[in-house]
């Protein structure tokens, strides 16, 4: 028996989008999905978009085990690396230059 279960984004997202680039939809539904991260050179690099995925288990029903399983996941993704500045004034009320 092979079981499909296929990860169902909700229709308004709960991830928080804090720049405005984010929230545009890069697909045929709401973002959901980000992830932002701090590079060796101090700016930060910031990704959002649309993930799905679905998993697929084939199972023994005479065995009652799982015989194999695999994941699948699909990504769209806007990226921006220029968002430093952005990030510190949200944080700091200042330009992203000064700390």
């Amino acid at each position: 028996m092979i079981i499909l279960i296929r990860h169902v984004p909700p229709e308004k997202p709960e991830v928080q989008l804090s720049a405005d680039w984010m929230r545009k939809p890069v697909a045929d539904m709401a973002n959901n999905w980000v992830q932002v991260q701090k590079m060796e050179n101090g700016k930060y690099l910031a990704a959002v978009g649309k993930e799905t995925f679905d998993v697929e288990i084939k199972t023994s029903l005479t065995e009652g085990k799982i015989l194999s399983g695999n994941i699948g996941i699909s990504e769209v993704a806007k990226v921006d690396s220029a968002i430093t500045r952005n990030l510190m004034r949200r944080r700091t009320g200042k330009p992203g230059w000064a700390r």
